[in-house]
C-alpha cells in the first residue's frame, strides 16, 4: 500500500527534475524549402545540379516535385530536375519552390571558376530554457563521412537520456538524424555520421536532447 500511496510523487519528481519549467514542445513549424546542393558560381557552358529538401510543418521531409527558375535565363538556364547551364557572364538567382515555399541562391557566371568547396561549418551552443549548453563545434567531411567534433570547451547541464541530433528545428528533431548518445557532459569528443544520412548543408542546428521528455537542452547554431 505504501508503494501505490507514494509512487505518483515521485514519478511528478523525476519529471520536474528534466523539464524544470513547464515547456510544450512546439508540433508545427512552417514548411521550408531549403537548397542543400549548390555553387557560387559556374563556369561558361558548365552544368550544375542543384539539389532540395522540402520540409512539411511537422519539421518531416518530404519527397515533393520541386520547381525550379532562374531569375535569368539567359545568363544560367535550369531545368525541372534543378541541372542549372551557364550561358554568358553575369549572376541569375537560382530558384527552388513548391506552393508558396520558396528558397534561392545567387550563382555566378565566370570564364574561370575559383571557388573553393566548403568543407566544413562551425558553430556555437547556447542552453535552452533552464538547461546551460555551452562551447563550441566543428562539422567536417571526412572521406564518406561527416565528422562532429565537439571543442574542449564543451560542457551541458546533466540530466537522464540525453543524445546529440542533427535537426532543421530549434525544439524538435521530427525529421532530424539522431548522430548518438552524448558521451560525456564536458571536454571534447567526436562523432561521425555515414554521409547516406547528412551532408554538410542539409540541417541548420546541433542539438542535446533530453530523449526520455522530448527536450532540448541546448541549441547549437552554425556560423
Amino acid at each position: 500500500m505504501k508503494l501505490i500511496k507514494y509512487m505518483p510523487i515521485v514519478l511528478v519528481l523525476a519529471f520536474y527534475g528534466c523539464i524544470g519549467t513547464d515547456i510544450v514542445e512546439e508540433l508545427e513549424v512552417p514548411a521550408d524549402v531549403s537548397i542543400s546542393r549548390s555553387v557560387d558560381s559556374i563556369q561558361i557552358g558548365e552544368s550544375f545540379t542543384f539539389q532540395a529538401d522540402y520540409f512539411n510543418m511537422f519539421n518531416q521531409k518530404e519527397e515533393v516535385s520541386l520547381n525550379w527558375s532562374s531569375s535569368d535565363p539567359t545568363i544560367i538556364s535550369v531545368d525541372d530536375s534543378g541541372v542549372a547551364r551557364a550561358l554568358m557572364t553575369g549572376h541569375a538567382y537560382i530558384r527552388a519552390s513548391f506552393q508558396a515555399v520558396i528558397d534561392s541562391i545567387k550563382v555566378g557566371v565566370a570564364a574561370m571558376v575559383t571557388e573553393v568547396p566548403l568543407t566544413e561549418r562551425a558553430g556555437v551552443f547556447m542552453g535552452n530554457r533552464d538547461y546551460t549548453v555551452n562551447g563550441g563545434f566543428v562539422l567536417r567531411e571526412m572521406g564518406n563521412e561527416l565528422e562532429l567534433a565537439l571543442g574542449a570547451d564543451f560542457s551541458s547541464s546533466n540530466g537522464p537520456g540525453l543524445y546529440v541530433y542533427l535537426s532543421n528545428s530549434r525544439t524538435s528533431v521530427s525529421g532530424g538524424v539522431e548522430v548518438a548518445k552524448l558521451r560525456s557532459n564536458s571536454g571534447a569528443q567526436t562523432y561521425t555520421i555515414p554521409m547516406t544520412e547528412a551532408q554538410l548543408n542539409s540541417y541548420d542546428f546541433v542539438l542535446i536532447y533530453c530523449k526520455p521528455f522530448r527536450i532540448p537542452f541546448g541549441i547549437g547554431t552554425f556560423n
